[in-house]
């Protein structure tokens, strides 16, 4: 992630004849996931989720876990446990997750290289615009861990 900074001065758009660079092509913002993307929370979200599908008594296996992360709540229960399982336990599934996620919420770090990341969009006036489908305490929680 060390070259993401450097990267971003790379950003401008040239003219198809190459001859000059052309900053105002350079888009005003950016639009950034938050998990897994600013903050390095992948780990405690699946010991989380297996955690909550455990309580339910509903062993899931860690990979099958690790590769639907980035999904909300509502298709990440869907897709591990189907959807009679949902309907049924779903809610609670969710509840659960998001006590042992608060949990671990100390263990999250930020992603390496991502205070520079983020200074070199400041240093480009690219305004980063955040995106998650986590709930409002889990956001904050987040971006202190990012600040």
């Amino acid at each position: 992630m060390a070259l993401v900074s450097p990267l971003l001065h790379q950003m401008t758009i040239r003219r198809m004849d190459h001859s000059r660079t052309m900053d105002s092509m350079r888009p005003g913002v950016l639009l950034l996931d938050i998990d897994g993307t600013l903050v390095d929370n992948t780990a405690q979200h699946i010991a989380a989720w297996r955690e909550a599908f455990a309580a339910l008594r509903l062993e899931a296996d860690q990979e099958i876990l690790r590769k639907q992360i980035g999904k909300g709540g509502d298709l990440y229960v869907r897709a591990i446990a189907g959807e009679d399982w949902d309907r049924r336990f779903g809610d609670e599934a969710r509840k659960l997750h998001g006590d042992a996620y608060k949990r671990r919420l100390g263990e999250v770090r930020p992603v390496e290289g991502v205070t520079d990341f983020l200074a070199g969009l400041q240093e480009l006036q690219i305004l980063p615009v955040l995106a998650t489908s986590s709930n409002p305490d889990e956001v904050a929680a987040n971006l202190r861990v990012i600040s």
